[in-house]
């Protein structure tokens, strides 16, 4: 009852402040959305412990590579983030109140993932606003693992990354799936950015090759809470 309260509390400024920053820029943008994001964790009773976040100190656009375990974890991702960054969703996504306005003022990457149709425009997309500079992040499970169990990651998500030659950095997510229970063993959750891989370094192999080594790299990091 106290989290929905907070939440209700939360919405109607969060909502207003999502459109007003609507014709910022990035920067801007990406100090408001991270605010809120901690903002919101913290007054939940959660803590958050990052590690990692010198291997981002990159001058490329960053393709963010992320196992996923529970509803918030873009919310999560971008609170202990440092750089702007937007995320490939689900087209369904834009349809929630408050998610479908922070997701617009974001400039997230929305598709429908039933049809050919919306799998290329996501391709192309995510590819075209890498080489424009922008950092992108992408949960290439596909879905929630509610648990610390991490899922193949589809192939065919990490295509952007070889289309605009950008640097890809994985991200593991510990005890993210708190954030869904009611009484969770641990309020405490854990965000990993992995070393920087520059496309020199896995253009040489598969996409299916990268993707295995990728949630292999994901898996290592997962500590049960």
């Amino acid at each position: 009852i106290l989290r929905l309260i907070i939440l209700g509390l939360l919405v109607i400024p969060s909502w207003i402040h999502a459109l007003l920053l609507r014709k910022k820029d990035k920067f801007k943008i990406n100090v408001s959305v991270k605010r809120w994001c901690s903002i919101v964790i913290s007054l939940l009773g959660y803590k958050l412990n990052v590690k990692g976040l010198e291997n981002i100190n990159v001058d490329k656009s960053i393709y963010f590579v992320s196992n996923h375990q529970g509803t918030f974890d873009p919310a999560i991702i971008i609170a202990a983030c440092n750089v702007p960054l937007s995320f490939i969703s689900k087209v369904e996504n834009l349809k929630l109140p408050l998610i479908g306005s922070w997701s617009l003022t974001l400039g997230n990457i929305h598709f429908d993932r039933s049809a050919r149709e919306g799998n290329i425009h996501m391709l192309r997309e995510s590819a075209r606003r890498l080489k424009a500079g922008d950092n992108m992040l992408i949960f290439p499970e596909g879905t929630r693992s509610k648990c610390d169990n991490v899922s193949e990651f589809k192939v065919g998500s990490i295509q952007p990354a070889y289309l605009s030659k950008a640097t890809i950095i994985p991200v593991t997510l510990n005890n993210s799936y708190a954030f869904d229970q009611s009484k969770p063993k641990s309020k405490l959750m854990g965000v990993t950015f992995g070393k920087p891989i520059p496309y020199e370094e896995y253009k040489k192999f598969s996409q299916e090759e990268v993707s295995v080594y990728l949630r292999d790299i994901v898996k290592k990091e997962i500590i049960e809470c």
